[in-house]
C-alpha cells in the first residue's frame, strides 16, 4: 500500500455546511475511507466563496472562523485516528502512532480582506498554506482565466508568507499572477490541485511553460481528479486520464514537481476509482506506467519536501 499525501480536498467545508461528521458520511473523504485509501497526511482547505459569503451576510474571515470551529471539532472526535500537525516533525510522529496528519489550509485569500496581520492568525490556528485567489479577483490579485497579476498587497502577502512560512498556493491565480509571484518569493511554491492544459485547455490548468517554471523553481504540482480538468466537457474521471496528466507533468517540470492534489468533495463527478477508499486502486493502476521511487515520489515524497522547505 502506498501512503498517501494529499494536496487539497473541500471534505470540512462539507461538513460544516451539510451538518456531517468527519468520521463516517456519504462525502469522497471521511475518516474510514481515509483509512482505507492509505491516508498518510491530508490537507483540509477551508475555502471562502466571497459571493457565498455575501448570501450568508458575513464577511469571509468569519466564514473561516466558522469552518475552523468545525474543523477543531472534528479533530477532537476523532483524535484516536486523525490530528492536526504543524510540521513535518509531527506528520511523522502521526506515522509512528498509527494516525492520520490533518493539515489545515485555506483557498480564498480574501480571508486576509486587506489585513495581513491575518496572516498571523492564520499561522496561530495551524494553517500551513493559502491558496491567494479562488475564481475572483480579491486584495491580492487576479483569478484565473483574468487579465492582471498580483497586486501592490499581493506581492507584501508573497513576502510576509514567506517570512512565517506558509506555503504559497498558485492554483486558481491567473497566469499573469503566477509569473509574479514565481518571480517575487524566494521559496519554492505549490499549485495544490492544477493539471495540464496542454491536455485539457481550461484556465485552472497549467501550461507547459507553468510546468517547466514550477519544476525549475523547486515547485510541485498536485494533480486535480476533476475530470473537466483532465478531458474537456468530461463528466466521468478516469485512471487512463490521470496517468496521461502525471505523464505529461513530469515531462515538463520533472519527476519531483508532481503530487496529489484530489480536490475531494470540491468536485462534481464520477470517478472510475470512487472516492478515498479506492486511492490505491489508481495508484496501483498508475505503478504499471511509473517506477517504484517515481511513484513514492508522487504520492507523497515530493509533498514532504515542499512542505519542511517552508521552515
Amino acid at each position: 500500500m502506498y501512503p498517501v499525501f494529499d494536496l487539497h480536498c473541500d471534505t470540512i467545508l462539507a461538513c460544516a455546511e451539510r451538518k456531517l461528521s468527519l468520521s463516517h458520511n456519504h462525502l469522497h473523504i471521511d475518516v474510514q475511507k481515509l483509512k482505507q485509501g492509505g491516508a498518510y497526511a491530508q490537507c483540509f482547505a477551508i475555502f471562502i466563496d466571497k459571493e457565498a459569503c455575501l448570501r450568508e451576510g458575513i464577511s469571509p474571515y468569519m466564514k473561516y472562523q466558522r469552518v475552523h470551529k468545525k474543523f477543531c471539532q472534528e479533530m477532537a472526535a476523532n483524535a484516536d485516528s486523525i490530528v492536526q500537525v504543524r510540521s513535518m516533525e509531527q506528520v511523522h510522529e502521526c506515522a509512528k502512532d498509527g494516525k492520520i496528519a490533518a493539515i489545515l489550509t485555506v483557498e480564498g485569500g480574501e480571508v486576509l480582506g486587506e489585513d495581513i496581520t491575518r496572516i498571523e492568525k492564520l499561522s496561530t490556528d495551524g494553517v500551513r498554506l493559502l491558496t491567494l485567489t479562488w475564481n475572483y479577483e480579491n486584495a491580492i490579485g487576479n483569478a484565473n482565466g483574468k487579465r492582471g497579476g498580483l497586486k501592490p498587497f499581493g506581492y507584501a502577502v508573497v513576502e510576509r508568507m514567506n517570512e512565517i512560512g506558509m506555503l504559497i498556493d498558485v492554483s486558481h491565480l491567473s497566469d499573469r499572477g503566477f509569473y509574479d509571484v514565481l518571480a517575487h518569493s524566494k521559496k519554492p511554491v505549490i499549485a495544490s490541485h492544477s493539471c495540464a492544459r496542454s491536455l485539457c485547455d481550461h484556465s485552472r490548468n497549467l501550461t507547459d511553460e507553468m510546468l517547466h517554471m514550477l519544476g525549475e523553481h523547486g515547485g510541485v504540482a498536485g494533480l486535480n481528479f476533476y475530470s473537466r480538468f483532465l478531458r474537456k466537457d468530461s463528466n466521468y474521471a478516469t485512471m487512463e486520464q490521470i496517468k496521461n496528466h502525471a505523464l505529461h507533468i513530469v515531462n515538463c517540470a520533472g519527476t519531483d514537481a508532481l503530487a496529489l492534489g484530489s480536490d475531494y468533495d470540491g468536485i462534481s463527478c464520477e470517478l472510475e476509482w470512487g472516492d478515498y477508499s479506492g486511492m490505491q486502486k489508481l495508484l496501483e493502476y498508475l505503478a504499471r506506467t511509473f517506477s517504484t521511487e517515481q511513484m513514492e515520489k508522487f504520492c507523497y515524497r515530493n509533498a514532504e519536501r515542499i512542505f519542511a522547505q517552508q521552515s
